[in-house]
């Protein structure tokens, strides 16, 4: 279908957009170190794009194969995400629920793994648990930085904008991707409404990225 298409090019071009504007304004002397890590990361994410395009072209996002390399990009990209909030956490009890986030669901990942004796788990029970997760770790972040008001300006601070992205992406694909995992989504017209909501908050989400990326930042 069209839109399928269109919502395919645009989220590949969001991706190699946003990789682009991080290394023309992370790697800036004046930004703190977390920023500059984010090159990396999405880097990441063209490689596996490309990845799939190359070697699984055809099969489509969700094929059993082609899926591989998005179950492991979504584990570093969570682990990616949790050590960044964690960066952030200057109270110890958030830290420590970080932490505990960090190793519950990488014990779910094993256990997905281990039932499955491979990769070949469903693509969205990876991402559902990543989502639920990261929604926590963004809420304590919140939490914390809206006790301590260490930052005056949220506008001008990069972090506030790329949590703010997590946090709006994993909220959205929780009820989308519970649908996929609980098989209600079997109509092909529902099928095309995940992707839509889907592709548009990956979108979305890369937008408010990019936004934090070229923030001045407070010192």
């Amino acid at each position: 279908m069209l839109i399928q298409y269109i919502f395919y090019y645009s989220v590949r071009s969001i991706i190699i957009i946003a990789f682009i504007v991080s290394i023309a304004y992370c790697w800036k002397h004046e930004n703190s170190d977390y920023i500059k890590l984010f090159p990396f990361y999405h880097g990441i994410s063209v490689l596996t794009e490309t990845i799939v395009d190359i070697f699984f072209s055809g099969q489509g996002s969700f094929h059993v194969s082609s899926n591989m390399p998005y179950k492991v990009f979504t584990l570093i990209e969570f682990i990616f995400f949790s050590f960044f909030i964690l960066r952030l956490i200057t109270k110890k009890t958030g830290r420590l629920l970080i932490v505990v986030c960090i190793v519950f669901f990488l014990l779910l990942y094993l256990y997905l793994i281990f039932r499955s004796k491979s990769l070949h788990f469903p693509i969205y029970a990876s991402i559902f648990i990543e989502s639920i997760f990261l929604i926590i770790e963004c809420l304590v972040y919140f939490n914390d930085l809206f006790k301590s008001l260490s930052v005056s300006n949220l506008s001008k601070e990069p972090a506030f904008w790329i949590i703010s992205g997590i946090l709006f992406y994993s909220i959205i694909s929780i009820p989308m991707i519970g649908f996929r995992v609980t098989n209600m989504l079997k109509d092909p017209l529902d099928s095309l409404l995940y992707i839509t909501i889907n592709s548009t908050g990956y979108i979305l989400m890369y937008i408010l990225f990019m936004k934090g990326y070229v923030c001045k930042i407070v010192k």
